[in-house]
């Protein structure tokens, strides 16, 4: 999250994990390079700047130093089914939240781009 983000934040704002979570640790959504955690956040970035560059941050983080092909291809899996136009998968609050964050985002977006971390 650092390498995206350099400004200081409190990991509760971008902490998923739990019960459905899509096997999702931590979703980041960066509009103009200012960590949002509300539609009305984007909203008043668009009014401020006249403008929407928009990154979104993956994480998943594992205990241990084995690196694990099956804890990718979960983080890949929640990564796809967020911004599935019609998910399947059970989701929690936060990222509920974080979908209806990345809807009106991307909606009045100039540009957009991913960012994907695993520690294990």
């Amino acid at each position: 999250m650092s390498d995206a983000h350099d400004e200081e934040f409190d990991v509760s704002d971008v902490h998923t994990g739990g019960g459905n979570d899509l096997g999702l640790d931590g979703i980041a959504i960066l509009v103009n390079g200012v960590l949002v955690n509300s539609t009305e956040e984007v909203e008043d970035l668009l009014q401020v700047n006249g403008y929407l560059e928009v990154s979104f941050v993956f994480v998943q983080a594992k205990s241990g130093g084995n690196f694990s092909g099956e804890h990718i291809a979960a983080l890949l899996d929640g990564v796809d089914e967020f911004f599935e136009e019609s998910p399947t998968l059970p989701m929690n609050e936060k990222v509920t939240n974080s979908r209806q964050i990345m809807s009106r985002a991307i909606a009045c977006s100039t540009g957009s781009g991913l960012s994907l971390g695993y520690s294990g």
